[in-house]
């Protein structure tokens, strides 16, 4: 709030005193602040606080580290967003925004939360506030009010005057200065470009998938093998994150662990169509998107679900080994070329290709399912562990120093080596 008043003040400079107080005042009667954190400042000289745990947050909370209004638990910003713009907008125990209002909204570092953070917090705001039909005339992001090392972002909304009275308080906000503690704005920073419908950016419809149903007992197994999955994926987490913070960026084991908890939720609902195993794939790859993983590994592994999903589609309703041994090839062939990595390159191909060459070896040989995929996990495991000799050729550890490839295996390789191992442990 201050920073707003400060700014309007400085822009009104030149007028007389008695208008400056006028523009001070409207701009006190309509803003409304809120701030959270993880953590509370550090004072110099004294040990860091523990009144915040490491599962909790603290609203309300004053820059000089005053206690809050509240403290919750961690939460999804969206709903932390929603409740800090309810206790902003109720201040005076009156609605201070109404749909058909313009405000100006600013994000404030409050010490160390980094620009990503902050914008996606910005993003939640302009949600909301386009859920109430308020836009959003301006936006600032940047560090306005800092409180030393305190982990955590405020949201200042002022209301944007009616009338004649709008354009100068908008035009005070965009009045030049060379104050570095004050960024230039965002103007109009609605989530949806202008002209477009919001439904431009929803999800298209399932497509309706027409194949005969595969037998109630391969369908019940397949439920079964995705369970295996998912609590594999949960249980690599730590080990995952271990060798990530090696040879990549330390957030390989929390993005499997999101995946299994993902796949977990939904089979608990019942929310997989585990009798069409094409719809299955499908049905992951969008659970791929929901679980928020990040980096090339998921969009490579989305690409090979969705082609698995084509293979399988082809050979309903059998869906025996020889049709998931089609598949496994159609998904790796995707990954191989979006990915345009291969054998030996260090990444999650060097777990699938063996597995695939030992899985169609094992048929050709006339091995029933649990032996071929038995042999497959087997090759893949392998494979995985032979990353630890090889050089990366493509993705992030490329860039890793030799030593440090040599150390650990490729965590992407060992987290599809841990899924395959753990199915092939149920036989």
């Amino acid at each position: 709030r201050d920073r707003y008043q400060r700014r309007v003040h400085g822009a009104a400079a030149g007028a007389s005193l008695e208008e400056v107080t006028a523009a001070a005042e409207e701009v006190v009667a309509n803003i409304g602040t809120m701030g959270v954190a993880l953590s509370v400042c550090t004072r110099p000289g004294q040990p860091p606080s523990d009144r915040l745990g490491a599962e909790e947050l603290e609203m309300g909370l004053g820059i000089h580290g005053e206690p809050g209004i509240a403290k919750l638990p961690l939460q999804p910003v969206n709903q932390l967003v929603t409740q800090m713009i309810e206790k902003i907008n109720k201040y005076n125990s009156s609605e201070m925004l109404k749909s058909g209002d313009s405000a100006v909204v600013l994000i404030n570092n409050l010490g160390a939360t980094p620009p990503l953070e902050l914008y996606i917090v910005l993003r939640a705001v302009a949600k909301e506030l386009d859920a109430m039909g308020v836009r959003i005339e301006r936006s600032f992001v940047g560090s306005f009010m800092t409180s030393l090392d305190m982990n955590g972002v405020s949201i200042t909304l002022a209301k944007v005057p009616a009338g004649e009275n709008a354009t100068a308080f908008v035009n005070r906000l965009d009045a030049p200065t060379g104050a570095p503690g004050w960024v230039a704005a965002t103007i109009g920073s609605s989530p949806f470009p202008e002209g477009v419908p919001a439904s431009y950016f929803a999800a298209p419809p399932p497509v309706a998938n027409t194949s005969a149903p595969v037998a109630p007992e391969i369908a019940a197994e397949l439920k079964r093998v995705l369970q295996v999955i998912a609590d594999a994926t949960i249980k690599s987490e730590v080990q995952l994150t271990e060798w990530d913070r090696v040879v990549g960026d330390g957030d390989c084991g929390e993005s499997f662990r999101k995946l299994g908890t993902e796949l977990n939720a939904k089979l608990q609902g019942d929310k997989f169509d585990t009798t069409r195993p094409s719809s299955t794939m499908m049905q992951i790859a969008s659970t791929l998107q929901e679980a928020g993983l990040g980096g090339s590994s998921a969009v490579l592994l989305t690409l090979f679900l969705r082609a698995a999903a084509t293979s399988l589609t082809a050979s309903a309703p059998e869906a025996g080994p020889a049709a998931w041994i089609a598949a496994l090839k159609a998904g790796i062939g995707a990954i191989e070329f979006y990915g345009r990595a291969k054998a030996g390159y260090r990444t999650m191909l060097d777990a699938m290709l063996p597995a695939l060459a030992a899985a169609e070896e094992a048929l050709a040989a006339g091995k029933t399912g649990p032996e071929i995929w038995k042999a497959g996990a087997q090759a893949g495991m392998a494979g995985a562990k032979s990353t630890q000799q090889m050089l990366a050729m493509a993705g992030r550890s490329s860039w890793v120093p030799e030593e440090a490839l040599r150390s650990v295996p490729d965590p992407g390789a060992m987290g599809i080596a841990f899924a395959l191992q753990a199915v092939a442990d149920i036989y």
